[in-house]
């Protein structure tokens, strides 16, 4: 026997496979073709690659921006923010926030106390308000307790964490909202809402929206959340006064 025999000792049948492999190969080749689909063999990838170890400053701040909690950015305010002076004389009692009811928003939760931390950003040193992580709004420990001249501040979360403001957009003037401490029930009224731009804004706008949660001379409740509830770029600001009584622009007038 032929060398060219052991070595294909059915060349009939060699053929005949090899056409028929060659054409299952070549059709997907020829229906990619068709379909206007081009089929590109996997390649291996190479051993550096500048845009995944190294990232452009303006990519990595975007990667930062977006690795940013939505809700759980805090409210900020000046670490150099004058503390509430101490009434003279000092009341007997300190009415702290212990439960609120909204029933134009059916709302009935616990109030807390929350804390402030200190933190540098950029050259500016700020004051970034805690917020409860479960059902309750928190109320800022600095500020006014109910029933005194001053601002009582409360902030709570929208779309986490059981998103106990989640409906205070809906409020309008004329709701009520009733604090609870101890024995004690304070009724305030609705006056103002304001909704102003605070994600990606310069520091010194944040600072500036931080007016509205600072001392007042007047007694005021204010509620503070972020808005809207899917993107979280601007903060809510509710604004009660006590029931009956008129805001100092009235007495200016």
């Amino acid at each position: 026997m032929t060398g060219s025999r052991w070595n294909d000792p059915h060349p009939s049948l060699s053929r005949q496979a090899f056409r028929s492999w060659g054409g299952l190969l070549l059709l997907p080749w020829l229906i990619g073709l068709m379909l206007g689909i081009r089929i590109v063999p996997p390649q291996a990838p190479s051993a550096v690659s500048s845009e995944v170890t190294s990232p452009s400053p303006g990519a990595a701040a975007g990667i930062f921006r977006l690795a940013e909690p939505l809700e759980r950015a805090p409210v900020w305010e000046p670490e150099t923010v004058p503390r509430r002076p101490e009434p003279t004389p000092a009341p007997a009692r300190r009415w702290i926030p212990e439960r609120i009811v909204i029933p134009a928003i059916r709302l009935d939760a616990p109030v807390v106390p929350v804390g402030f931390r200190e933190l540098r950003v950029g050259d500016q040193r700020v004051r970034a308000w805690e917020t409860p992580n479960f059902f309750a709004a928190g109320w800022h420990k600095t500020s006014a307790p109910l029933g005194m001249p001053g601002n009582t501040v409360l902030n709570g979360h929208h779309n986490i964490y059981g998103e106990v403001f989640r409906d205070l957009a809906r409020l309008k003037p004329g709701d009520r909202i009733f604090m609870y401490s101890g024995d004690r029930v304070f009724v305030y009224e609705v006056r103002e809402k304001y909704i102003i731009p605070e994600r990606g804004r310069p520091l010194s706008e944040r600072l500036a929206n931080a007016r509205w949660i600072q001392p007042t001379k007047d007694e005021r409740l204010t509620l503070i959340t972020c808005w809207p509830y899917t993107s979280n770029t601007h903060r809510l600001i509710v604004i009660a006064w006590p029931l009956l009584q008129d805001s100092p622009d009235k007495d200016a007038e």
